[in-house]
């Protein structure tokens, strides 16, 4: 067999030693069984796939009235009953897809409608009539239910606003008192994905799930959060998130804590982050992508409860959507 089949398996594989993939194990002895028995019967392996294929047809053609009625095998018959059902499949989805470009509410109007080819997403965009606020729906087989709520909150400073109110509305709102529901969902619910994002100019808060009773009360509880959080009347979660004194013994020194606070100290301590921050610091100089919307560890503790108050009043709410 040596002399007639090159059967070496791949130089990576070989360079795992017995740690092989068992997958790619199990198809690579397959070739070689069929090519040892090919040789066997002096048989192109070709043949001896034709001879596999007429005994399964000549097994399913006896159970088969269609094959029989029209002489053709079962294996035929087979292929063509799944083409025709994945063709149908095909159809029902793209049927569903586009029907889902058609719903209309009485609360908003028709933006705009596209298809996006590449992702196979069916796109509608919605305007609030009341407050202007932008919806985007987006239709595509996926089994994953995705909810998102995306605010303008362009920083002024480097004090951390946008970055310490994202972390603040995940502990606790009006509806849901405990001091905190993120983690709860996090450990309680079927989620795919959840998790909230600071951006230099805007802040996102994304949810998942595959079942639907599921996705809708992580909507209800992250839409609950960034529109009545705890937060704005309780200073205790601006000082958890954002900064604080603490002392740990009383001949110590007073020092700043938080989790922001923390975690900014910990992204200023990475050379690369401090060159990018500066790269736009001096591209961007008076605006928006010239300051720090995570925070500066130096400029955090300047930010006040009543300036943290504020910032959410002004861009949390649906006139303020992009």
């Amino acid at each position: 067999i040596s002399d007639t089949i090159s059967f070496s398996p791949p130089t990576n594989l070989l360079r795992r030693g017995l740690k092989y993939n068992i997958v790619t194990m199990v198809k690579y002895l397959r070739m070689a069984l069929v090519a040892c028995i090919s040789l066997a019967m002096r048989s192109p392996s070709g043949m001896l796939i034709t001879a596999l294929s007429v005994q399964r047809t000549n097994s399913a053609r006896a159970a088969s009235p269609f094959a029989r009625s029209f002489g053709r095998s079962a294996s035929s018959c087979s292929a063509s009953a799944i083409k025709m059902s994945s063709t149908a499949t095909a159809e029902d989805l793209q049927s569903k897809l586009e029907a889902a470009m058609e719903v209309t509410h009485p609360s908003y109007e028709v933006v705009n409608k596209d298809i996006v080819s590449e992702y196979g997403s069916y796109c509608t965009l919605y305007r609030h009539k009341q407050t202007g606020a932008e919806l985007l729906s987006v239709a595509t087989d996926d089994d994953n239910k995705v909810f998102g709520i995306t605010f303008r909150t362009p920083p002024s400073d480097s004090t951390g606003v946008p970055h310490i109110l994202e972390h603040s509305v995940l502990c606790g709102s009006k509806k849901y008192k405990t001091k905190d529901p993120f983690v709860r969902l996090l450990q309680g619910s079927l989620n795919t994905f959840l998790n909230a994002f600071t951006y230099p100019d805007r802040t996102c808060y994304v949810v998942a799930s595959q079942n639907t009773k599921d996705f809708y009360n992580l909507i209800n509880v992250y839409a609950d959060a960034v529109y009545n959080p705890r937060a704005i009347n309780d200073p205790s979660v601006h000082a958890q998130e954002g900064w604080h004194l603490e002392l740990e013994k009383k001949e110590d020194p007073l020092v700043y804590k938080g989790v922001v606070f923390n975690e900014m100290k910990g992204v200023y301590s990475s050379p690369d982050s401090l060159l990018n921050r500066e790269s736009s610091r001096c591209l961007y100089p008076d605006t928006t992508y010239g300051v720090d919307s995570g925070g500066d560890p130096n400029v955090i503790p300047d930010l006040s409860f009543e300036q943290f108050r504020d910032f959410h009043g002004k861009f949390y709410h649906p006139r303020k959507f992009p």
